[in-house]
């Protein structure tokens, strides 16, 4: 049981930031819900990479830029 309870303390500790092309922060919520809402809402998330993708937004992880090179 501590395991998860260290899990779940983990997750609320990072954030997910998703920022447009001028870099204002669109949604700025802990690890842990985002991934109840790709669990949740998996069209979120292919909305995400579609925007990511065609360079619309950019995600960040605990203040670093997150992508890949193309």
């Amino acid at each position: 049981m501590t395991t998860l309870s260290e899990l779940i303390g983990e997750g609320k500790r990072h954030r997910v930031s998703l920022t447009n092309q001028k870099g204002k922060p669109l949604i700025n919520i802990s690890l842990l819900l985002a991934l109840i809402l790709i669990v949740a809402a998996p069209q979120l998330l292919l909305a995400v990479l579609v925007g990511v993708a065609l360079e619309i937004i950019d995600v960040e992880f605990d203040g670093q830029e997150l992508g890949w090179d193309g």
